[in-house]
């Protein structure tokens, strides 16, 4: 989002209407006032001087690096709101719009709103897409994980297979346990590493 301000001048301080009027339209935006009270009015000069003017108060607003620039002044509207826009369309394209009246500051500021909430939908579908991927990427991570504990746990089971072969003393435990569960009669003989044995002994 442009935060920029919107400078706004007038001859002398008839423009604060304008300035109030602005704040209400777009109460989000910072804005630059000049009132030139001391060359007011400007009516009444030639329309050299007028221009002359009109170009220091754009030059002394655009120290600010304002985004627009309302012209609140109906006699620089008048006599020199084409010497600014023709001098305007030759400036950079992040440089300020020069607006003769309120009726375009406000089509200006609805465009403005307009961004603004396109901006914030599409920021809200993105967080909404983010917190998606957040979240599949935790089922991922989940399932990596049991995953993984799977691997370890069968790992862990050939281990005691491997020990159990390799150490008949352990098999012996093994199917002991085995068939006394299964319920085999007391006399029941297994034969493990050449080692003949009851399982209840």
């Amino acid at each position: 989002m442009d935060t920029r301000p919107i400078g706004v001048f007038d001859s002398g301080l008839g423009g604060l209407t304008a300035l109030r009027e602005l704040a209400r339209l777009m109460p989000e935006e910072d804005l630059v006032y000049f009132g030139d009270t001391g060359r007011v009015p400007y009516g009444g000069r030639s329309p050299e001087v007028i221009v002359k003017y009109a170009r220091q108060d754009v030059a002394f607003l655009r120290t600010f690096d304002p985004k627009a620039i309302v012209i609140a002044c109906g006699t620089v509207s008048a006599t020199a709101l084409e010497a600014l826009r023709e001098e305007n369309t030759s400036l950079k394209a992040n440089q300020s719009a020069v607006f003769a009246t309120l009726l375009e500051a406000q089509r200006y500021a609805e465009r403005l709103r307009e961004e603004l909430t396109a901006a914030l939908q599409w920021s809200e579908s993105l967080e909404s897409e983010l917190k998606l991927a957040r979240k599949e990427q935790d089922i991922r991570a989940h399932n990596r994980i049991l995953e993984l504990e799977r691997t370890k746990t069968l790992n862990q089971r050939i281990l005691e297979l491997e020990d159990e072969r390799i150490n008949p003393k352990h098999a012996q435990v093994a199917v002991k346990a085995y068939l006394q569960r299964a319920g085999f009669a007391g006399d029941t003989k297994i034969e493990i590493g050449g080692m003949e044995i009851g399982i209840y002994e």
